[in-house]
C-alpha cells in the first residue's frame, strides 16, 4: 500500500491513503503555514479549494523566510508562510489579489521579440502580429494564415496576465460570401505548448463586419492568470483567416491603490478607506466590494455596512430594524432621525427626561459607528457588547416611545404635546399624564365634558401607538392621518385646557374648581 500524499494541518503531518476522501470538521479561524492559498474568513468559510499537496514525503513544506508585514515579493505580508509573490491573497482578507487589482484601459502591442513560441501555420510571418500596427492593406500578405483544421499559433503575452485582462484580435479573411465555412478558437493555455486549454472564444464568419466584411475585431478576456493563449482553426471547408495584429487593450494592475494611501489593495485590509473591512464588504454580508466606497449615512467615517448605528441616534440598527419604516416616509427607522415623525428626535424619545444623555461631540474609539457615550464597551465592536440606548416605553402598552405617536397614551399626540415641560416637574409634556399639574389628567382636559371618550381597553390595529378610540385612521400610521385628540381651549385666550391652570379664565384655578387636593408630583 503506497502512502503517496501528505498534507499538513496545524504543523502536524498526517499520512493520507491514495484515493482517500478527507472530511475536515473545522472550528478554526485560519490554517497554518500555507496549506491553503486562501485562508478562512471569520465565518469559517474557505475561500478556495486550492489545497496544497505534498506528494513525496513529510516535512517538505518550507515556510517563506521573508519579513512578516512587509510588501516585498519575497516577504510574507500576512504571515501565512507563503511569500507575497506566490500568495494569491497577500493580506488574507478572503479576496484574491487578482480581484483586488485594478483594471485600466491600456494599449500594449506584444513587445517581446518572439510573440509566437510555438506555431503551425500555412504561410506568413508569425512576428507580424506584434508590430503595433493594424495593417489596412487589401490583403495583409505578411500576416500568419490559418488554412487548415488544427493549424495554430501559441501567443506569448510577454508576462503573466491577470484575470480581466483583455486582448484584442484584428482579423482578415478571404471569401466574403462563403457562409459558415470556417471557425477558429482562442483558448488560455497553462504553458507554451499547444493543445488543451480553457476559456474558449469562437471567431467565425458572422463576426467579420468591418470593411464590407473582410475584417473583424474581437476582444478576448482572460479568466485566469495566463501568459500563453492559443489561436487555432477548428473548422474549414474552404478559404482561410489571417491574424493581423494582437494587442493587450485592458490591463490589470496588481499594485493598484484605490484609496491612494500608499498601500496597494492586495495588502490593504480596507482598500477604499471607508471604515469597513474588505472582508466584510465583499463577503460578510454580500454587499459591495473592496473597491466600492459604501454609503456613510451619518458621516461618521464608518460605512453603513459596518456601522452599528447608521443614523447616530444612539439606538442600534438591530433594535430599530433596517426594514421597518414606522412613519412610512420611505426612510427605514435605522436611518430615520425621527422614526415616528412626531417632531421629537429618536435620540430624545429613547431616553427619560431625567436620565437624558446628550450625544455631544461624536467619538468612537472602537470604530463600530456607535457614539462612545452610548457604547457599553468601547473595546468591543460587536452589537451584543456595545448595546447602545435601550429605548424607553413610557406607557408600557405598545411601542417604545421613539416609534409611538402617543407615548403617554393620553390620546394627545406627542407632536401636539411636544417636548416642553409646562409644569416644570421634570417630565416633558409628551410623557406627562398631567402636563399642567392641576390634578386633572390631560386625557380629560383635552376633551369636552359632553363629548368625552374614555380610553377603555387599549387597542391599536395599525401599531402606531395611538389608542384606536382616538385614531382617525387605523390603517395609516402617520400623525397627519391618525390625528388623535385635538385639545380644547375653553377660554380661547391662551393655552389649551390641558396646559391651562384656569381653563375657563374666570379667576379660580382648575384644581380648586375640581375640588382636588394635590400631593407630590402628578
Amino acid at each position: 500500500m503506497d502512502f503517496l500524499n501528505y498534507i499538513r494541518l496545524s504543523f502536524k503531518t498526517k499520512l493520507v491513503l491514495y484515493g482517500s476522501t478527507i472530511t475536515l470538521f473545522l472550528g478554526l479561524t485560519s490554517f497554518s503555514r500555507g496549506i491553503f492559498l486562501e485562508k478562512m474568513n471569520n465565518q469559517n468559510e474557505i475561500h478556495s479549494n486550492h489545497l496544497k499537496e505534498y506528494s513525496e514525503g513529510p516535512n517538505l513544506f518550507t515556510p517563506c523566510a521573508g519579513v512578516v508585514g512587509e510588501m516585498g515579493d519575497n516577504d510574507d505580508y500576512d504571515g501565512d508562510g507563503i511569500c507575497n509573490n506566490a500568495d494569491q491573497d497577500d493580506d488574507n482578507d478572503g479576496i484574491p489579489d487578482s480581484v483586488e487589482a485594478s483594471s485600466v484601459d491600456c494599449l500594449e502591442s506584444l513587445n517581446n521579440s518572439d510573440p509566437v513560441p510555438n506555431f503551425d501555420i500555412n504561410r506568413g510571418n508569425v512576428n507580424y502580429i506584434n508590430n503595433g500596427q493594424y495593417s489596412q492593406e487589401d490583403v495583409p500578405d505578411g500576416a500568419p494564415e490559418l488554412n487548415a483544421v488544427g493549424q495554430y499559433l501559441v501567443i506569448d503575452l510577454g508576462e503573466d496576465r491577470l484575470p480581466g485582462t483583455q486582448i484584442k484580435f484584428y482579423m482578415w479573411r478571404n471569401g466574403i460570401n462563403s457562409g459558415d465555412d470556417r471557425k477558429m478558437e482562442i483558448r488560455e493555455l497553462t504553458s507554451s505548448s499547444p493543445g488543451g486549454g480553457s476559456n474558449v472564444m469562437t471567431i467565425k464568419n458572422s463576426h467579420f463586419n468591418i470593411d464590407e466584411g473582410i475584417r473583424a475585431e474581437r476582444v478576448y478576456t482572460l479568466q485566469s492568470t495566463t501568459r500563453y493563449i492559443e489561436a487555432k482553426m477548428t473548422k474549414r471547408l474552404r478559404n482561410h483567416y489571417r491574424i493581423v495584429e494582437v494587442d493587450v487593450i485592458y490591463c490589470v494592475d496588481t499594485n493598484a491603490d484605490f484609496d491612494s494611501d500608499g498601500i496597494p489593495n492586495r495588502f490593504d485590509l480596507d482598500s477604499d478607506n471607508d471604515g469597513c473591512s474588505d472582508a466584510v464588504e465583499a463577503d460578510g454580508q454580500g454587499v459591495g466590494t473592496s473597491q466600492i466606497v459604501n454609503t456613510d449615512t451619518d458621516g461618521d467615517g464608518i460605512a453603513d455596512l459596518c456601522d452599528l448605528d447608521n443614523d447616530n441616534d444612539g439606538i442600534l440598527d438591530t433594535t430599530e430594524g433596517t426594514d421597518d419604516d414606522t412613519d412610512g416616509d420611505g426612510i427605514p427607522n435605522s436611518l430615520d432621525l425621527d422614526s415616528d415623525n412626531d417632531g421629537i428626535l429618536d435620540n430624545i424619545d429613547a431616553q427619560t427626561t431625567q436620565g437624558y444623555i446628550a450625544s455631544g461631540v461624536f467619538s468612537d474609539i472602537d470604530n463600530d459607528g456607535l457614539n462612545d457615550v452610548y457604547d457599553a464597551n468601547t473595546s468591543d465592536a460587536s452589537n451584543t457588547a456595545s448595546v447602545g440606548l435601550t429605548p424607553i416605553n413610557t406607557d408600557g402598552t405598545d411601542n417604545p416611545d421613539y416609534v409611538d405617536l402617543d407615548s403617554d397614551n393620553d390620546g394627545v399626540l406627542d407632536i401636539t404635546e411636544g417636548n416642553e415641560d409646562t409644569d416644570t416637574d421634570g417630565i416633558t409634556n409628551r410623557l406627562d399624564l398631567d402636563s399642567d399639574n392641576d390634578g386633572i389628567p390631560d386625557n380629560i382636559e383635552a376633551q369636552t365634558t359632553l363629548g368625552y371618550i374614555a380610553s377603555g381597553v387599549f387597542a391599536d390595529i395599525d401599531n402606531d401607538g395611538l389608542n384606536d378610540v382616538y385614531d382617525a385612521n387605523t390603517s395609516d400610521t402617520s400623525d397627519t392621518a391618525s390625528v388623535g385628540l385635538t385639545p380644547i381651549n375653553t377660554d380661547g385666550t391662551d393655552a389649551p385646557d390641558y396646559l391651562d391652570l384656569d381653563s375657563d379664565n374666570e379667576g379660580a384655578d382648575d384644581t380648586t374648581e375640581a375640588d382636588i387636593t394635590l400631593s407630590g408630583t402628578v
